[in-house]
């Protein structure tokens, strides 16, 4: 086995923050997750399609493994330079990003032992309970995807008791993909570039982007609209 197929971990040492990592042995990781996301309709990424097409049996760690060594041959991608640019492109908006996520969801909780590890595959799986989430490996900016991925962190955090409450945690997973249309609005100034979800939210993303007020904070307006006919009326049937 090669020395990348061993699972070695290119990655930035830090104590706090956003670290960036590369380890090959997680990309079997990001195929599973990708293929059991509810946000596709059991439809599986085009890298993951392309790669089975070829033979390879996605439930199989080892052929992935090698799928993905191959990729990064073919492309001349080198894994420790890519997690250097990441990890350069994000020290630049982390502070700014951090105190928008603070105000946004009423915590004094910063970014801390989270993990983006980068991946070959277009689908990027997360684990806010094991504190990783993957983004490409293909882009030297990748901020953008990375804050999709911490309002997710986030909105699980701070918000998915208050589903559980209300007896509506069925709704959750829509709510937090959804709810990164605040991207759009309040990390404008920080991030070019529009987030445009999923398909299935739209309907729900369009209620967030024209119910949310200047000054709102995610927990109070969860509350708020967690038991209006029209708040849950746009949602995903």
């Amino acid at each position: 086995m090669s020395e990348l197929a061993s699972g070695t971990n290119y990655d930035i040492c830090r104590l706090m923050g956003l670290k960036f990592a590369y380890d090959i042995a997680m990309e079997p990781v990001n195929v599973k997750y990708g293929a059991e996301s509810r946000n596709h309709g059991g439809k599986l990424s085009n890298f993951t399609q392309k790669m089975q097409d070829s033979g390879v049996d996605i439930d199989n760690a080892e052929q992935i493994i090698a799928y993905c060594e191959t990729v990064l041959k073919e492309r001349s991608i080198n894994p420790a330079e890519r997690v250097r640019l990441a990890q350069a492109g994000w020290d630049r908006i982390e502070i700014e990003v951090e105190t928008i996520l603070k105000r946004l969801f009423e915590t004094d909780r910063g970014i801390e032992n989270i993990t983006a590890y980068l991946s070959v595959n277009d689908r990027f799986g997360y684990n806010p309970q094991k504190g990783f989430f993957f983004t490409t490996i293909y882009d030297d900016n990748v901020n953008k995807i990375c804050v999709h991925e911490l309002l997710h962190f986030y909105t699980y955090r701070e918000t998915l008791n208050i589903f559980k409450d209300s007896g509506v945690t069925n709704l959750f997973n829509d709510y937090k993909e959804a709810l990164t249309v605040l991207l759009n609005l309040e990390f404008k100034n920080v991030l070019s570039g529009e987030d445009k979800g999923h398909l299935r939210q739209q309907g729900l993303r369009e209620y967030i982007k024209t119910t949310w007020q200047s000054g709102d904070t995610v927990p109070e307006y969860t509350k708020r609209q967690i038991n209006k006919p029209e708040f849950l009326a746009a949602f995903p049937q």
